[in-house]
Order: structure tokens, then sequence, then C-alpha cells
């Protein structure tokens, strides 16, 4: 399940990357667009029927594919991001962030330490492929990409400290 995060390396180097927004929950759906030559999926948690079981499950799908997903969260919410984390995302899109205060917790919510506070289950976890990723912690903090939406006039204002 571990594996170098291609959503993250390919905007770093640059590059362009295009994806399809699956709102069903359906992991055929994911399965079947992992197929079509997408260079992500995006899940979207945030609307729609949102059950941290269907994300898992759409994970897996497009995993088949070697396909990357992006899981947008339904919240701003330390421990849904915890749990979405330990069940294999290693890219999340978080809604409604508003100030860089706001985004700050975030990325803190969602790095170990000593870069951040999330909590340590790894050796129980799908997303350290159940604890057999050696140096998994500092791995998993530099695998991990946070897109931050920016959805209020306010924010707008304020999207270069964000």
């Amino acid at each position: 399940m571990f594996r170098t995060n291609g959503i993250k390396s390919r905007l770093a180097a640059g590059d362009s990357v295009f994806g399809c927004w699956i709102g069903s929950g359906s992991p055929v759906n994911a399965e079947i667009l992992g197929h079509v030559g997408f260079d992500f999926l995006l899940v979207d948690q945030e609307h729609g029927e949102g059950e941290l079981s269907y994300a898992v499950s759409v994970l897996r799908a497009a995993d088949s594919s070697g396909t990357p997903c992006l899981v947008r969260v339904p919240s701003n919410d330390p421990v849904w991001f915890k749990r979405i984390l330990d069940a294999g995302a290693d890219s999340l899109m978080v809604p409604s962030v508003g100030t860089a205060e706001e985004a700050e917790a975030v990325v803190r919510a969602c790095r170990y330490p000593p870069e951040g506070i999330r909590g340590y289950a790894a050796p129980i976890v799908r997303a350290s492929n159940y604890g057999m990723v050696k140096d998994y912690i500092r791995r998993a903090n530099d695998n991990l990409l946070i897109v931050v939406q920016i959805e209020s006039a306010d924010a707008v204002a304020h999207a270069a400290e964000i």
C-alpha cells in the first residue's frame, strides 16, 4: 500500500496533473476510472455518502490500477484526518480553510511528531502496510500532500498567508 506520492512528486516537478472527481462512494466506479488513465482520482467525502468505509473501499479499488487518490475530507477535523490517513490516504483536500492558523493546524494534525501531533498507530494500520514500512513516520511526513480549499471572500483576502 505505501508508495511514493505520485501526485505530490509531479506537482513538485512543475507538472500538471489531471484527475476525476468521484462523489458516489462506489469502488466499482473508482476501479473503472483508475484504468482510464487519469493522474489521480478525487474521492469526495465532504458531500454525498461520505462514510469512511466507502473511502477505504474506493482507495483499495483505485490502488488495483495504481492510480493515486486525493481524498476531500468532510471538514477540518483532526480525528477524521487521522482515520483516513491510517486507512492509507496520502493526499488530503481540506475544505473551507479560512486563515493561516487553520492551515497550520491542519498540517500539524496530519503530521507525526516532531513536525505535528498525529497519533502513532503505524504497526497496526493499512497506511504503513501494517507495520512493514521501515522508517514509516519520516516517510509518511515527507510523502503527505495537503491541499486546502479557500472558499470564502475573507479567505481569498488572506490567500497569500494561507
